[in-house]
């Protein structure tokens, strides 16, 4: 298959996964909403928004720039992602580490910093996984990862109807995205390693010299 029909499919079945996934989380926001009211959906939402601005720091635009460098290099897919997931993870706690100093300046309640918490800790499991996926795109193949995409939002509605179904608080029901960003990470690495083969972990100081500049435009796009 010529590689514009690989992007073409791969273009196709990722947006309609995520349409998917859209409908599957709006019924689950609808849920959510008769359920806990505006004020519950306002705290999620505070609590996606402050930590996913953390993030995108921690993110430091590693994966655009995973994508340009290896699509010319593929054999070095795996030493790339290996050393990419140790920096994000230590990124990851970096930006964990200042947003729990900054909550105080936020002035919410146990609950909403237990909520903040929990949402910060799911969005972060995402990255990892969102990650992952930029080896297929190294790779152009987008398509193999579209049923995971909508797994993942699958697995959060199941988890979180049958929490609201058991009339827990909102705390735990929101339990269900770290769950479903848990296994979403598990599914994303287990294909990564089927398809591309173990990453390399650790920290090649060739490559971290080349990203500190290199990866810094994507960053500030972001």
């Amino acid at each position: 298959m010529k590689s514009s029909q690989h992007i073409l499919k791969s273009t196709i079945y990722l947006t309609a996964a995520r349409f998917v996934g859209d409908l599957l989380f709006f019924g689950f926001y609808a849920l959510l909403s008769r359920r806990y009211g505006a004020g519950g959906i306002g705290l999620y939402s505070f609590s996606l928004a402050l930590s996913s601005m953390f993030l995108v720091v921690a993110d430091y635009g590693l994966n655009s720039y995973l994508v340009r460098e290896v699509s010319r290099q593929k054999d070095e897919l795996l030493k790339y992602t290996g050393t990419f997931l140790v920096v994000k993870l230590g990124l990851i706690v970096l930006m964990g580490f200042a947003l729990w100093l900054a909550l105080p300046a936020f002035h919410i309640d146990a609950q909403g910093m237990k909520i903040v918490g929990i949402i910060g800790f799911s969005q972060a499991m995402y990255f990892f996984g969102d990650f992952l996926k930029s080896g297929f795109a190294v790779h152009e193949r987008l398509s193999d990862v579209a049923l995971p995409e909508v797994a993942h939002r699958l697995f959060i509605c199941l988890f979180g109807i049958g929490f609201l179904y058991l009339d827990w608080s909102l705390a735990t029901v929101l339990m269900a995205f770290p769950i479903g960003s848990a296994l979403y990470l598990l599914v994303m690495f287990v294909l990564f390693v089927r398809h591309f083969g173990f990453p390399v972990f650790g920290l090649d100081t060739v490559i971290l010299k080349k990203t500190v500049t290199g990866a810094f435009p994507f960053f500030l796009s972001i």
